[in-house]
């Protein structure tokens, strides 16, 4: 299934599942009557609409593999993760303020009392919610934790969605006096519930994680390439994916980053990462000793041969962003590549060698080494002029965030369709 005509059915089921419990609410009553307070009305869609962003978006964040090939890919679900969770937190924290506005119309004090404190457990329920989502937004928008505390505060998201849970369905409202409403967010609410309890809450004993043992430690400047055979069981991926990395010596325990695969799959299920320095966690990678057991969750991601329609395709990486395909280059079978390989020198250029080796083995890939020291920033335009009729090319771009958001607009400018472009961007380690 072609990956945007996934995406459309991805978000006509997204708005479906988000509009029906507003659509059931406006049944409730005369449309007439629905406005009548407008803030009050405000306040009611936003908490509908919160708890239903908040539900779904711990089912995206369970990473369930077994969806995947229905959705637009795991790196596109965490790239929406970030939006959908954000505006849900905004929705949510809307609901008490535009209640509050109503309460505020006749009397200040009974407005002000909605955030203390209360002795009714269902209104207490709702402002300890209140309370987690608030710090929860001030530490996702305004503080820069680093990555394992960032993460363990949203390991924490379920408690506040369970808390509001049980506010919406305890105190007198519209969802406690229709069973339609009450029962569909209830079967929405376990949901999400359960992803979170199945990733966050138990995930060390229900993820399928693969124990591999590290048997190869090399640095090339500031890259640490890792090679792993399994100790068991091997993870199945394809050439292009990426899994999570968890070294239990290293950092926190329960800490997994992800990194793209660079080896193409074995029979014997040995595997390669080729990671760049970039923080505290990937700074220790170097010193690891051959022998240490790592965890592997994986493979995960759609930057893959399968999204490929044409036997001719033009690959763009910059910087470590080579990394998926060094393993995509390992399994060419007669299609026609032309890499460029976008560095700031050429010294950083380390796997051009290799890359080059692979071309004189018989692999029809063609490598343009690209150098920002003397060459500047790369273009699509550059890029068209380097390769003939590529309107007819599978192009593939993989590196930093903002090179891919340029060379994605300026291929689209050039005529190039939207489907005939695959990006790799997963930034949330």
């Amino acid at each position: 299934m072609k990956n945007s005509f996934k995406n459309q059915i991805a978000f006509g089921l997204f708005v479906a599942i988000l509009l029906t419990p507003v659509i059931i609410w406006l049944t409730l009553e005369p449309i007439s009557d629905r406005f009548e307070h407008l803030w009050q009305s405000i306040g009611q869609i936003s908490g509908l609409l919160g708890i239903v962003l908040l539900s779904l978006n711990l089912f995206l964040s369970a990473r369930l593999r077994r969806f995947e090939k229905f959705l637009p890919g795991i790196n596109k679900i965490y790239e929406y993760h970030h939006h959908i969770g954000g505006t849900a937190l905004i929705l949510l924290l809307l609901h008490p303020v535009s209640l509050a506005l109503t309460f505020a119309s006749t009397s200040f004090y009974q407005a002000f009392l909605l955030f203390i404190p209360a002795d009714a457990v269902a209104l207490a329920l709702g402002q300890y919610s209140l309370y987690g989502l608030l710090a929860l937004l001030i530490i996702t928008f305004y503080i820069n934790l680093p990555y394992e505390w960032w993460r363990l505060s949203h390991a924490l998201l379920g408690v506040p969605l369970l808390l509001g849970s049980l506010h919406m369905l305890l105190i007198p409202s519209d969802v406690s006096r229709s069973p339609a409403l009450r029962y569909y967010l209830l079967v929405l609410i376990l949901v999400g519930l359960s992803s979170y309890l199945y990733r966050t809450v138990f995930g060390s004993w229900l993820v399928k994680r693969y124990k591999y043992e590290i048997t190869e430690v090399q640095t090339f400047g500031s890259i640490t390439e890792i090679t792993a055979k399994p100790v068991a069981e091997a993870m199945p991926y394809l050439a292009g994916q990426y899994a999570f990395l968890q070294i239990p010596n290293l950092g926190f325990s329960f800490e997994t980053h992800p990194f793209s695969v660079s080896s193409a799959p074995t029979k014997e299920g040995t595997v390669r990462f080729s990671i760049k320095n970039s923080g505290d966690f990937t700074s220790q990678l170097k010193d690891l000793a051959v022998g240490t057991r790592v965890k592997l969750e994986g493979g995960y991601g759609v930057f893959t041969a399968e999204q490929c329609i044409r036997s001719r395709q033009v690959w763009i990486a910059g910087g470590i962003g080579i990394t998926p395909f060094l393993a995509l280059a390992g399994e060419l079978n007669g299609e026609t590549v032309d890499l460029f390989y976008c560095v700031n020198t050429r010294s950083e250029a380390v796997y051009e060698e290799g890359l080059l080796a692979l071309k004189k083995s018989g692999k029809n890939i063609n490598v343009h080494l690209f150098c920002s020291d003397k060459d500047g920033r790369i273009t699509a335009d550059y890029i068209a002029k380097s390769v003939a009729d590529i309107q007819k090319t599978d192009i593939f771009v993989c590196g930093p965030p903002a090179m891919m958001t340029a060379l994605k607009n300026q291929f689209k400018d050039l005529g190039i369709s939207k489907a005939n472009i695959h990006s790799e961007e997963f930034s949330f380690s």
